[in-house]
């Protein structure tokens, strides 16, 4: 078992990789990992996480170390395009450049607040599956006091060249697409203005 906080894990790692909307993103390739490879690495990246948590007990300072967390074990390019939607197309490159640095600036001031929720929670991977060329699910569950477990699934692949967390999905929800319906809606509120948007963002992204 992985000790892991009470950061309400169904929130927390939203930004990260990040549900299995993420499937699409990428076109399909040979995967170099298999299972014990995926787990292994899935293993890691919380352990990394509960570290950071137990650690450094200031937000900047877990945004900060967050962010490399992210950056290394995330597929950010490819999330943050995808939680933009088509509105990704609607920005011009120094737009795309900018709200690229911003998401993860976003996630990671977001998620480095709620990690503030740590309580020794534990992580147990519970198995995984081979999907081929779509990547590898690490089944796993939270476990909760006088509660039913929290089922996460991670999607893992090396799609990108390196192996990297390209989904999660929680409780079959998908973050991926609560994310971008998240940034659907900010974008609408303020009249599709790309931005004024990134304003926003930027706003929010500030600790």
């Amino acid at each position: 078992m992985i000790d892991m906080g009470r950061f309400h894990i169904v929130d927390s790692l939203r930004g990260m990789v990040l549900a299995l909307g993420f499937l699409v993103l990428s076109a399909p390739s040979a995967l170099a990992i298999d299972e014990n490879e995926a787990t292994s690495f899935v293993q890691g990246v919380v352990e990394r996480v509960v570290a950071l948590i137990e650690n450094d007990p200031t937000v900047e300072g877990r945004r900060e170390e967050f962010r490399v967390i992210l950056t290394d074990a995330a597929s950010m390019s490819q999330i943050g395009k995808f939680s933009a939607g088509r509105n990704w197309r609607a920005m011009d490159p120094a737009q795309q450049e900018r709200y690229s640095t911003l998401f993860v600036d976003y996630i990671a001031t977001v998620y480095a607040r709620r990690f503030e929720e740590y309580s020794g929670e534990k992580l147990e991977v519970t198995g995984s599956q081979d999907l081929g060329d779509r990547g590898i699910i690490v089944k796993s569950e939270v476990a909760q006091q006088g509660a039913q477990p929290i089922r996460i699934e991670w999607l893992v692949s090396d799609r990108s060249g390196a192996t990297r967390i390209d989904d999660i999905v929680i409780e079959g929800v998908s973050l991926a697409i609560t994310q971008r319906e998240e940034f659907a809606a900010m974008v609408a509120k303020n009249g599709n203005n790309i931005d004024a948007f990134l304003a926003d963002l930027m706003a929010l992204s500030e600790i």
